[in-house]
């Protein structure tokens, strides 16, 4: 115990020289967040884990995106008075609270309601509750009432009895069976009826007491006391401090608010921490007049204040370290580049402020007191001989590290803004400027190498390349890899010269060409960080590759650097650090509220030393940390339904909406709800009580919704029109690191039909259609019956008529037929006479004609033979029904080739048999003449210098589509269905020789095959005729 009081007295002596490495980012409510009144007496967490604030006007309730406040009213579903001082919540789940002017009132949660305790219904002497507390050991509320004393409540009696008179309580605490009072003028303690003094602060104004483990800890007008209760001794701490609050949190650390310009922690290890207001240093305490102060379940401390509403943040932020020249460690608050040379310093490049010296063992900084050429440090590189390369905006320095000296200033690149080194070989090294490309230059020679060959192979240097050199990075391989700004990566193959550029535009897994990083990891992949693209991961052996961006869950897509650490890489970007891991492939994310100082991190700003230590820098100063004592804390974020909607609007528990209550309870405990169809636009808000960072969410209505929908931070879902039946409303949210968390929040939602949509209705509707059908039929069927008795008689008698007019009509056919061919037969004899005696004509007296008698016997000639072609289209037409089929297996492939061969000139025909022709089982004549036909009128028709004919066939599974293509004159679209008529003939019956028989012989045939033809031509773009047959299998 001794120890105890010596650390105190310690702390006492130096509560100034506290560590200031770590960072409390605080957040604020009050007015400008709807909150009723800035000046907050309490804070309360209920069991869904909303937070309560109790305020000299109104009760206020948040849910991270909604203040709700409570204030006096008629009804029940208000507070009984607006100034409220306590907040307990009883082992129920129900809030009791305690009013300056209007006694307490006690809130159901789950009802929605308020229930009273006052002068008014009796329950109470006085309004004026003047303070409030709950002994967790006994459960029993204890009040205190001005002018009246302490009293406690009996559940049994639902009343409140008083134990003790005294008008000045300020605060009560417990120990065993005893009530420590803390008074205007001093403690009282009460026991068992009795009250007696405690004489060690006769005199002082007892704010608040702390009972810990026989630790007394009394919060006073004049500072904070401690009582070592083995020895009775009274210490004072903080002495002449106004102490007004004090709380226990869950790590048994002791917080003391006061009204001064800092709160205090006393931690278990008698370690003392202050936190104070420092103009800065943004999001440090805006006001240290603290009222209250509490701890909700994920460890979060609410401090309410006077005057500034409530602030709140997490004191047990990781483990990170920060350092910035507002305490005294850095030159300057923005970090540039920065090295670890081999004695284990860590040189650090500042943006206006030169460069810092850090020694991770003694942890103290240093300033390089050698005079710069420019305070704008932007890299640093120790080459093989521990020469320390230094760039600046103004060019080129090279230090000794040992006497921290200026070795050497690169002349001709006065005034060039470095930006990256590289040691190419011994004594070439590789200088990346902004705006002026790459540089070579020879240490040995002091001078620019104009000839090297980077310069035949990048040609940086000229005006298509690009001119900000970034980074350079040589991977396993002996492969040099160069970031730029803006012109993606070139590579250089340094062992066999082979030289590649990839960007945005040409290489897919490149998605912007400000390339900020390369690395290697041991698979070889290379891992890309780009500003505005993400980050890509790259095997440029096989050219595999990934891109994650914010889609990701990445933190930001512009990414400033990037370290590895086994299977964990850390991102710096614009928004905070993002670590993944490489096999899970999930995203972590750390912001201000995780201890970061920046959140706006620097290009070229990161370094992990020797041991392992992860430095990254920006804007407010300097980050360092072990990456493997980083460890996300267990904690899910609680997403909780806040409110649902019927079109628009809101829906209260007990409450009627259109003459129907849908609540019960509180929707947050609703876990069911039923709708009539006819309010089916509902609108449900939601919130992720996670209250540090900006919550993101996705919900999804089973049964409507296939996939989940990503609404960002809308906190709200709408659903018109769903159909009567059975959903599943499922929302989630993202926890404090940017993932999503595994509690989510489930309502099943009915929507219940109008009676004519339901079952019992569809299947009395169907019953009665039934019966109605069934009399419809019955009815039918006599009626049919009916009429088919009467029909049978007609059938009858024209089926007798039927079978004769169908004798006639055969017996006409086939006379007809016959008449065809005794007339055509009888015709060709005569007609043959004609032509010889025309042709006779012509030889014996051609001498003795004149012309006009030479071109009438030519003409009489030539229309015997037409004529004599007509009647044996004739013939043929009338063969083609008469004759009984001989079925065979035709090869359709020597059918043509038969007709090419037998038939047409090679030099002016040319038949091109595309493909493999079938075999079909049909008549060998019919086909033959079925081909023969179409080939001919290709022939007789075409208008080229050469005839070309094409001849296919598609195989289907149960027919053979042929076509036969000529690149002829074509036929108007108006002809294709009148050419398989017979006599139809396109040309003028003056200036042709065509029957108009040959296409309906085809047509005939191809209908005696059960096929179809057809044909699709245009003028001037040659005619395909097609054609169907059953179906065979290739030769």
């Amino acid at each position: 115990m001794n120890k105890f009081f010596v650390l105190i007295f310690l702390f006492l002596f130096s509560v100034l020289i506290f560590s200031h490495d770590k960072f409390f980012r605080f957040f604020v409510l009050n007015n400008e967040n709807n909150m009723s009144n800035s000046s907050v007496n309490d804070s309360l967490e209920d069991d869904k884990g909303f937070m309560w604030f109790a305020t000299n006007n109104g009760l206020n309730k948040w849910d991270g995106n909604k203040m709700t406040v409570y204030k006096k009213a008629n009804g029940d579903n208000s507070v009984s008075g607006n100034f409220i001082n306590n907040l307990i919540k009883c082992s129920h789940g129900n809030i009791w609270i305690s009013t300056m002017d209007k006694g307490i009132s006690v809130y159901d949660p789950i009802k929605d309601h308020f229930r009273y305790y006052s002068v008014e219904n009796g329950k109470l002497p006085d309004d004026n509750v003047t303070f409030m507390t709950l002994n967790k050991n006994t459960n029993i509320l204890w009040i205190v009432i001005k002018n009246h004393g302490l009293f406690y409540f009996d559940k049994d009696t639902d009343s409140f009895i008083n134990v003790v008179f005294l008008n000045d309580i300020n605060s009560v605490a417990f120990r065993e069976d005893e009530v420590w009072l803390g008074t205007n003028s001093g403690i009282k303690i009460y026991n068992d009826g009795k009250i007696r003094n405690f004489d060690l602060l006769n005199g002082y104004k007892i704010n608040d007491i702390c009972i810990e483990c026989e630790h007394f800890y009394f919060a006073t007008d004049k500072g904070l006391f401690f009582l070592d209760n083995e020895n009775n001794e009274l210490k004072s701490i903080l002495k002449e401090l106004y102490i007004s609050t004090l709380f226990l949190d869950s790590k048994k650390d002791l917080w003391i608010g006061t009204h001064s310009s800092s709160i205090y922690k006393i931690d278990m290890h008698l370690d003392f921490d202050i936190i104070t207001y420092d103009l800065k240093i943004e999001d440090s305490i805006i006001n240290t007049n603290i009222m209250s102060i509490f701890q909700d379940s994920s460890g979060l401390m609410w401090l309410g204040t006077q005057g500034n509403g409530v602030i709140y943040f997490d004191p047990y932020v990781e483990d990170f370290k920060n350092y910035t020249k507002s305490v005294g460690q850095l030159s300057h608050n923005s970090i540039a580049g920065m090295l670890e040379i081999d004695t284990g310093l860590i040189w650090i490049g500042t943006r206006g402020g030169g460069l810092d010296i850090y020694d991770p063992e003694t942890l103290r900084f240093f300033e390089n007191d050698e005079e710069l050429m420019s305070y704008n440090v932007w890299s640093l590189m120790q080459d093989s001989k521990r020469r320390v390369w230094i760039g600046t905006d103004k060019g080129v320095q090279i230090y000794d590290p040992d006497s921290l000296r200026n070795i050497l200033i690169i002349d001709d690149l006065k005034d060039y803004d470095i930006w990256a080194f590289y040691e190419y070989s011994e004594g070439i090294y590789l200088i990346g400027t902004r705006y002026n490309g790459l540089f070579v230059y020879d240490y040995d020679k002091r001078e620019l190498l104009d000839n090297f060959k980077f310069d035949m192979y990048l040609n940086f240097n000229s005006n298509t390349s690009p001119n900000f050199i970034y980074n350079f990075f040589k991977d396993s391989k002996n492969r040099l890899w160069v970031g730029t700004v803006g012109g993606g990566i070139y590579l250089f193959d340094i062992n066999n010269g082979f030289v590649d550029i990839y960007n945005s535009d040409n290489s897919n897994f490149l998605t912007n060409d400000y390339v900020v990083k390369i690395d290697e990891i041991d698979d070889g992949t290379l891992i890309i960080g780009t500003y505005g693209g993400g980050i890509s991961f790259y095997n440029p052996d096989n050219n595999e590759y990934k891109v994650y961006t914010e889609k990701n869950r990445l933190l930001s897509d512009h990414v400033l650097g990037f370290l590895i650490n086994g299977d964990d890489i850390w991102f710096s970007t614009n928004s905070g650090l993002s670590k993944f891991n490489i096999k899970d492939e999930i995203f972590i994310n750390y912001d201000s509220t995780n201890g970061i100082l920046n959140e706006q991190f620097f290009g070229k700003s990161y370094l992990k030393d020797s041991n392992g230590i992860f430095y990254f820098g920006g804007d407010h100063g300097l980050t360092v940390f072990d990456p493997n004592n980083i460890i996300p804390e267990d904690y899910d974020s609680n997403v909780v339904l806040t409110d649902i909607y019927i079109f628009n609007e809101r829906i209260f528990p007990g409450i009627p909406y259109d003459n129907h209550i849908f609540l019960e309870n509180s929707i947050y405990y609703t876990d069911y709800i039923e709708l009539p169809e006819k309010y089916n636009m509902i609108s449900f808000e939601f919130s992720s009580l996670n209250f540090l960072s900006q919550n993101v969410y996705s919900y999804k209505m089973e049964g409507f919704d296939k996939n989940w929908i990503y609404s960002g931070n809308r906190n709200m879902a709408v659903y018109t029109n769903l159909n009567p039946g059975s959903y599943t409303f499922r929302v989630r949210g993202t926890d404090r690191y940017g993932s999503w968390s595994n509690r989510e929040v489930i309502l099943k939602v009915k929507i219940i039909p109008p009676f004519y949509k339901t079952i019992w209705f569809y299947l009395l509707m169907i019953s009665l259609i039934a019966f109605f059908v069934f009399l419809f039929i019955e009815w039918r069927m006599f009626k049919v019956k009916k009429y088919n008795d009467e029909l049978e008689e007609k059938v009858m008698e024209k089926t007798i008529e039927l079978r004769n007019n169908n004798d006639k009509l055969v017996q006409l056919n086939d006379e007809l037929k016959d008449f065809a061919y005794i007339v055509s037969h009888d015709l060709k004899a005569p007609l043959r006479g004609i032509g010889q005696i025309a042709q006779w004509i012509i030889t014996d007296y051609h001498e003795s004609l004149n012309d006009d008698g030479k071109e009438l016997l030519d003409l009489l000639y030539n229309r015997t033979e037409r004529m004599n072609t007509l009647i044996e289209g004739i013939l043929s037409y009338s063969r083609v029904g008469r004759r009984v089929d001989d079925i065979e297996k035709v090869d359709t492939n020597e059918v043509v080739e038969d007709i090419r061969s037998n038939i047409y000139n090679d030099e002016y025909i040319e038949i091109i048999i595309d493909n493999e022709l079938p075999i079909v089982e049909v008549d060998r004549t019919k086909i033959t003449q079925l081909f023969q036909n179409i080939i001919s009128n290709a022939v007789k028709y075409n208008d080229k210098d050469k005839c070309v004919i094409n001849i296919g066939c598609n195989s289907k599974p149960d027919y053979n589509i042929f076509y036969i293509k000529d690149n002829g004159p074509g036929i108007d679209e108006k002809y294709h269905e009148k050419i398989f008529k017979i006599f139809q003939t396109l040309s003028s019956k003056e200036d042709s020789d065509s029957t108009g028989i040959g296409l309906a012989i085809v047509k005939k045939i191809v209908d005696s095959f059960n096929g179809k033809v057809w044909v699709e031509s245009q003028l001037g773009k040659g005619t395909v005729f097609y054609f169907s047959i059953k179906n065979n299998k290739k030769k």
